[in-house]
């Protein structure tokens, strides 16, 4: 059986529920529930990965395997990343538990580095700055390089002209946000079909599981 962990209850974890549930099945994977807040709300957050693994490591059978999904950001005060994982693969290891993890800086690079979301931000009523910065982080996801380096003058000056119009500081964020907002509201040939933008998007997810 394959589990499923994720830091809060945000688009990522809607979006692994549906890949999983595409490819392996509704009976073939739990998504384990988020741990309940004072108000009875979901309370997440990647300080949770920790005792959420701890909570249900001993329910877990032999060769069970464990998706633990969170955005691998810089460290803080009090999530080190570096130090969870190998936590984590020390643990399931005793138990023989097949964990794996997911590595992206954020969960809209899922999204941005599939070449076919340019062909269909292409084929929309697209922006110039928007188009030219999703190829670019497009390219640096593929190539391992990263595209949120302020130090760069080239990405500086991509940043910039988006960022300033917008409420989000993360660039990944931004230039998904701007296409989905051009395919959606704009009525874009290669989506108008659809009624969930996600479902479409979700074919390129293919070769995740």
């Amino acid at each position: 059986m394959l589990y499923i962990i994720t830091e809060d209850s945000n688009s990522a974890r809607v979006f692994w529920e549906i890949v999983v549930n595409e490819f392996r099945g509704k009976n073939n994977y739990i998504l384990v529930p988020l741990f309940k807040g004072k108000d009875s709300k979901d309370s997440g957050g990647n300080t949770t990965l920790k005792s959420q693994v701890t909570q249900l490591i001993d329910s877990l059978n032999t060769y069970d395997e464990l998706l633990v999904v969170f955005d691998n950001i810089n460290n803080s005060r009090n999530f080190n990343k570096v130090r969870f994982i190998k936590w984590a693969l020390n643990i399931c290891k005793i138990y023989n538990i097949n964990i794996r993890f997911t590595d992206y800086y954020c969960f809209e690079e899922v999204y941005l580095s599939y070449s076919e979301l340019i062909d269909m931000y292409m084929k929309c009523n697209y922006k110039k700055i928007v188009l030219d910065t999703l190829k670019f982080v497009n390219a640096s996801i593929t190539n391992y390089k990263d595209y949120y380096d302020r130090n760069n003058k080239l990405n500086s000056q991509k940043f910039s002209q988006l960022i300033s119009k917008s409420i989000s500081t993360c660039l990944a964020g931004i230039c998904l946000l701007e296409i989905i907002f051009v395919m959606v509201n704009r009525s874009c040939s290669a989506i108008k079909r659809n009624k969930w933008i996600w479902r479409y998007f979700i074919i390129l997810a293919s070769d995740i599981t």
